[in-house]
C-alpha cells in the first residue's frame, strides 16, 4: 500500500511462523526503513489461516492488513490495524479487528471521509463468485447504514472483483473482470 508520503507498506505471511506477519516499511527511494514481525492476536480456540492478501493505509499512517480468522469450522474475514511501531491497534474495531461475514479482502482503499472500503472476493465453487464491498468506519466498526450492516453484495456471480476506488459521500466504484469463457466484460 502506498502512503501519501510516498512510503510503502509491504506485508508477508509465512506458514512456518503461524500467527505472525512481517510488515515492511519502504521509503520513497526504495530502501527498507523497518521490518517488524507482528504477532496476530487470536482468542481461545481461534487461529489465523491467512493474512496479507490486501494491505492498505490507515488515515493515521498505520497499516491495514487482511486476515482470515478461524474458530472451529467457521472462517471470518477481517481487517487488522497495525501501528507504525508494529503494535496491533486494539482501539480499532474489536481488539484490532474489523470483521464481517462473507468474502475475504482483496482491496483496501481509504475514502475521502477517513473511512475504508474493502473489496472482497471469494470463489464459492463451480465457477461462481461472491463479490462484496465492505464499508469500515475510521474506528473499525462496520457502517450500519451502508448495504446490509456495512456489507454490500456486488452480485455478478460469473465475474471477479478486480478494482475498487472511493468517491465522496460513501460512493464505491467497483471494477469486475470476466472469469467465464464467454469473455463478457466486467
Amino acid at each position: 500500500a502506498v502512503r501519501a508520503s510516498g512510503w510503502v507498506w509491504g506485508c508477508g505471511w509465512s506458514q512456518q511462523t503461524p500467527g505472525t506477519v512481517r510488515l515492511t516499511e519502504i521509503d520513497p527511494q526504495g530502501r527498507i526503513h523497518a521490518q517488524r514481525a507482528v504477532a496476530l492476536p487470536v482468542g481461545v480456540g481461534q487461529s489465523v489461516t491467512s493474512a496479507c492478501r490486501a494491505v492498505g493505509q490507515a488515515t493515521d499512517g498505520s497499516a491495514l492488513i487482511s486476515v482470515d480468522r478461524k474458530a472451529g469450522d467457521v472462517s471470518t474475514p477481517a481487517l487488522l490495524k497495525i501501528t507504525r511501531a508494529g503494535a496491533v491497534d486494539t482501539a480499532f474495531g474489536t481488539d484490532g479487528y474489523a470483521s464481517w461475514d462473507g468474502a475475504g479482502a482483496e482491496r483496501i482503499v481509504t475514502a475521502p471521509d477517513g473511512s475504508y472500503l474493502v473489496g472482497a472476493h471469494a470463489q464459492t465453487g463451480a465457477g461462481t463468485h461472491l463479490n462484496q464491498v465492505v464499508h469500515v468506519l475510521a474506528g473499525g466498526a462496520l457502517d450500519p447504514g451502508w448495504g446490509t450492516g456495512g456489507v454490500a453484495d456486488v452480485g455478478h456471480t460469473d465475474v471477479a472483483l478486480s478494482a475498487l476506488s472511493a468517491g465522496s459521500g460513501g460512493t464505491a466504484y467497483v471494477g469486475l473482470s470476466s472469469s467465464t469463457p464467454s469473455g463478457r466484460p466486467g
